[in-house]
């Protein structure tokens, strides 16, 4: 059985934002940070999607 401290969040972000340009300048920061980028183009689809930008890593 997993310890609590044995879950640790991932580094993942869900960028939302319509504009292609911005959001690729977004998300190409962000990869060189070291994060997950998870990206979509509206709020509607940011609301969707927004449980499968949460995750956790396990480690035993």
């Amino acid at each position: 059985m997993l310890a609590k401290n044995d879950i640790k969040p991932l580094k993942r972000i869900l960028v939302i934002e319509d504009d292609r340009v911005t959001r690729d300048l977004y998300i190409q920061k962000l990869k060189a940070k070291g994060f997950d980028v998870m990206d979509v183009q509206s709020g509607l689809l940011g609301i969707k999607n927004a449980g499968a930008a949460i995750t956790y890593d396990c480690e035993k």
